[in-house]
């Protein structure tokens, strides 16, 4: 089953993106729950609007989908959902009143960019796109493994868009999208990954790319501000120049990352992983999705961090103790229930595998064929509940660009488990938990603006105003004559601060930073963006998996991109100030050094 926390790293991932860059100019990254995934690229939007489209209303028959009453996701009353502990009522998508409207995602498009997907399963063949889907292993149209173990593409493609009403199985987010499969996990090189964005004929008239893939990071790569601007541009012409919507998992490794000691993260509360990590979540274009589960709050292993823009339901383990007794108490809180590779010896439900529940279970009533898992979880599982709420805004609007999607996610999502709880390491904050910014908009590490609300976000779509066309500014550097000393646990009176002056008065959505330290052991920093409005966004806590510094070569840890969401809408003009500070000992000041930055604002 999908252990969220236990991503298998992408090996593959730097190399294919240095090829990438070497040949485009661009960067590396990802994030997955069970696969071996690679990157995403966003574009920069050029805005269209034609006339809005209203939805075509079709009857709708609430039950003859027989597993639809176990996906708490799509219409939560506190049902049971197989696992022992239900889900707590009115935590779901709020979509139920959209789909008897006939809102349903027609005429979307969504690109499932994952490990494979099983075109001929009896709950997705009827919306997949004929000859839209590429093999990069077999060169064919038709990406369904060929081996027997668990496929997360299919998983992803049926919370997306599992056919409703058709008398088998649940039903997907957006029930009457299409889909079309690109496996790039099992082939990583350029081309498979540029045809798998936009560049190939099949992906060309893509809507929505689902990417719950990633990778797990011990160190940043370098880039260079070349790289970032190509990558950023490089799907500009998708959705006609409108944007395609790349939606992106932050990642599974709040507790847990493969063969990394998350010990001291673990210990005091903090993430051991940061969606910063993943150098594609802090691209403009990009929408970084965590995760909560069936009690309303942060599922236990959804990676946080300021790049996050909204939340989506992913659930936890899905178990029974029927089934699998002797576990933790959130083994038992519930997982998401879609579509698995179509078969008893392959996929996520196999009779040879322990039972988990009494639909994951071997001769299981419930799923005799072994069609379908209630165990799949992880932000991998929250992305496409994002993607096909997006669908639906879609068919609505089809108008909308990628930059109008996104401000409408964040300004209909629910607040949820609001004000939260900051965490401290020895009277330091470092989580703030949400935070109000100037401009009244509250944004959290761990949920972005919140729980992605799908009624809310599509009668917003429906009567959206154009947003002013984008701005950004110029990189721009700090100017000190001499480097910062970093402070210990004190950045009192400015110390460890550097800042930046703004002329430009923009409506923030986003803010790039970049900076370089002598300090040679990252996981003892905390790195804050401050706005001239006084709004605090933690980028880097200390304790996290980034590793020590070794080689003599590097003058110390540096980032080249880092994004924080945290002051939309408020006005860039002013002094920014990054501010960094080493947690690790006594008050007083270290060796190490703060020596620059510089930051880009993208807004209008």
């Amino acid at each position: 089953m999908t252990y969220p926390g236990r991503r298998t790293p992408r090996h593959a991932a730097a190399a294919l993106m240095a090829a990438l860059l070497a040949g485009c100019g661009g960067g590396d990254g990802g994030d997955s729950a069970t696969a071996a995934p690679a990157a995403t690229t966003p574009p920069v939007i050029t805005p269209i609007m034609p006339p809005v489209t209203p939805p075509v209303t079709t009857p709708v028959t609430q039950s003859i989908d027989p597993l639809f009453p176990y996906q708490w996701h799509l219409q939560n009353t506190g049902q049971d959902t197989l696992s022992s502990i239900r889900p707590t009522a009115g935590i779901d998508l709020n979509l139920d009143s959209l789909h008897a409207a006939g809102v349903r995602g027609a005429g979307v498009r969504v690109a499932v960019i994952d490990s494979g997907l099983d075109i001929e399963h009896e709950d997705l063949k009827a919306n997949v796109v004929a000859g839209g889907s590429i093999n990069f292993v077999s060169g064919s149209s038709d990406p369904t493994p060929s081996d027997t173990g668990p496929d997360h593409g299919t998983a992803v493609a049926g919370i997306v868009a599992a056919r409703g009403w058709n008398g088998v199985g649940g039903r997907g987010v957006a029930p009457e999208s299409t889909l079309q499969g690109f496996n790039l996990i099992a082939a990583q090189n350029v081309a498979n990954y540029l045809a798998s964005l936009g560049a190939a004929p099949q992906s060309a008239n893509v809507d929505v790319f689902n990417l719950s893939i990633g990778e797990d990071v011990t160190d940043l790569e370098p880039l260079s501000r070349n790289d970032i601007d190509t990558v950023e541009t490089l799907f500009g012409v998708t959705r006609s120049g409108r944007g395609g919507l790349y939606i992106k998992a932050s990642g599974n490794g709040f507790s847990r990352m493969e063969k990394i000691d998350c010990s001291a993260a673990q210990q005091r509360g903090v993430s051991c992983d940061n969606a910063a990590f993943d150098w594609t979540n802090n691209l403009a274009g990009v929408t970084t999705v965590g995760a909560v589960n069936a009690a309303g709050v942060r599922a236990s292993y959804s990676t946080p961090g300021a790049s996050l823009w909204i939340a989506g339901l992913g659930g936890e383990y899905g178990r029974h103790r029927d089934q699998a007794p002797g576990l933790i108490d959130i083994a038992y809180q519930p997982a998401i229930l879609t579509t698995d590779l179509s078969g008893c010896d392959k996929g996520y439900h196999r009779n040879a595998d322990p039972a988990i529940n009494a639909l994951d279970v071997a001769t299981s009533s419930l799923d005799p064929l072994c069609r379908y898992t209630n165990g799949f979880n992880g932000t991998s599982a929250a992305t496409p509940s994002v993607a096909g709420v997006v669908a639906m805004m879609l068919q609505i609007n089809p108008a909308l660009t990628q930059r109008e999607v996104d401000y409408l996610l964040a300004t209909t999502a629910r607040r949820i488990d609001y004000p939260g709880t900051p965490v401290h390491h020895e009277g330091l904050a470092i989580d703030d938990a949400w935070v109000l910014n100037a401009a009244n908009r509250a944004f959290s590490n761990a949920y972005g603006f919140g729980l992605v609300d799908a009624r809310a976000a599509v009668d917003a779509a429906l009567t959206a105003k154009r947003l002013a066309p984008a701005q950004r500014t110029n990189w721009l550097a700090s100017q000190s004559s001499a480097p910062e000393p970093i402070p210990y646990r004190d950045g009192a009176n400015g110390r460890g601060q550097i800042p930046i002056s703004v002329s430009e008065n923009l409506s923030v959505e986003h803010v790039q930073v970049a900076f370089s330290t002598t300090h040679r052991d990252p996981g003892k920093l905390r790195v804050t963006l401050i706005s001239p409005s006084g709004t605090r966004s933690i980028l880097l806590w200390p304790f996290s998996s980034l590793k020590p510094l070794t080689d003599t070569t590097t003058a110390g840890f540096s980032a080249d991109l880092m994004r924080s969401n945290a002051f939309l809408d408020e006005k860039s003009q002013g002094t920014w100030r990054l501010e960094v500070i080493d947690v690790s000992a006594p008050s007083g000041t270290s060796t190490a050094q703060f020596t620059n930055w510089s930051l880009r604002i993208a807004g209008r």
